[in-house]
């Protein structure tokens, strides 16, 4: 009798965990799905923020260099030398822009960068065989990305 007693305690219990397991399992389902998509809308948060900072890198760059271009454009207003090629650089309407052997340093190439990143009609500029070094080789890479036309530079 105690035996039988026993099952039937035991069936009593094992049927209200079975229900219990029935109502539990929905709601840890639920769980589940919720915490992955807090998850994925972390995710999307954190590469939506990571656009943005590049996106304002980009335009800061950008500000930065119109900026370097105008301080070059108006530096070489005041040297008559420097405006003088640059004046020639903005004649140039056909492809080639031969500048090669003519001693231009530094201030020549900032100035012809700030030409540079507007200009829509060379397509092969020639600087070697002058005095460019890093700061003018710096400012003409950073005008190339502006300047769709420009395939060659030599």
């Amino acid at each position: 009798q105690e035996l039988a007693q026993s099952r039937q305690v035991t069936a009593g219990l094992t049927g209200r965990l079975e229900a219990l397991a029935e109502t539990v399992a929905p709601l840890v389902e639920a769980r589940r799905k919720s915490e992955a998509e807090e998850q994925e809308a972390r995710r999307k948060a954190a590469e939506e923020a990571r656009r943005k900072a590049a996106a304002a890198e980009e335009e800061a760059h950008r500000k930065a260099a119109a900026a370097a271009a105008a301080e070059a454009e108006a530096e070489a207003e005041a040297d008559p030398q420097v405006a003088a090629v640059v004046a020639e650089a903005r004649r140039c309407t056909r492809g080639d822009l031969d500048l090669h052997g003519r001693g231009l340093t530094d201030r020549y190439a900032v100035a012809l960068a700030a030409w540079l990143a507007t200009n829509r009609t060379v397509t092969r500029l020639f600087l070697h065989e002058n005095q460019i070094g890093y700061e003018g080789a710096r400012a003409l890479a950073a005008a190339l990305p502006q300047n769709s036309t420009l395939h060659y530079l030599w």
